[in-house]
């Protein structure tokens, strides 16, 4: 009763243990799919703006103007570079967490199947009991019945100084 006990705090904080586990993994990845999201969206104002140097170089334009394309196309791939770098930082974060509540859940899981294989150790032993007891009823049974049916022998009977074994 007492191992029941304890046996069932521990998996209530195993289980608050794994949903608090998945709920900052679901965040995390949240977090991870929105800085994909905008590294996705930065690459193509990147290719947007490539494009657009691109064709303004095969018309005039005038000095300054390429200049100030090229810096904003300079500005757009740093960027660029920031957003990749935080996807990659919220991904790995989420990666992180996700192992952590793998974790959690399969500490989870293991405390189920040790109550599971807690409750059939208890159910067989409640059953070996019960046929021992069963045995022992048998047992008793049968003796009384060859003690009751059990007729004494003229050899126990002639014996002197002995008595009869009938009870």
């Amino acid at each position: 009763m007492r191992f029941r006990f304890r046996l069932e705090r521990v998996q209530r904080v195993r289980a608050l243990e794994e949903r608090v586990a998945r709920a900052a993994w679901s965040e995390a990845e949240r977090a991870a799919r929105l800085a994909e999201e905008a590294l996705a969206s930065a690459h193509a104002a990147v290719v947007e703006a490539r494009a657009r140097v691109a064709g303004s170089a095969a018309g005039p334009l005038a000095p300054l103007a390429a200049e100030a394309e090229r810096r904003a196309v300079d500005g757009l791939l740093l960027d660029l570079a920031r957003r990749k770098e935080r996807a990659l930082t919220a991904r790995g974060q989420a990666s992180r967490l996700a192992d952590a509540w793998r974790a959690r859940e399969r500490d989870r899981r293991g405390l189920a199947e040790l109550e599971g294989r807690q409750r059939a150790s208890a159910r067989l032993e409640d059953e070996r009991r019960a046929a021992r007891g069963m045995d022992d009823v048998a047992l008793a049974r049968r003796r009384r019945e060859s003690d009751s049916s059990r007729t004494p022998s003229p050899a126990d009977e002639e014996a002197p100084g002995r008595r009869s074994q009938a009870r």
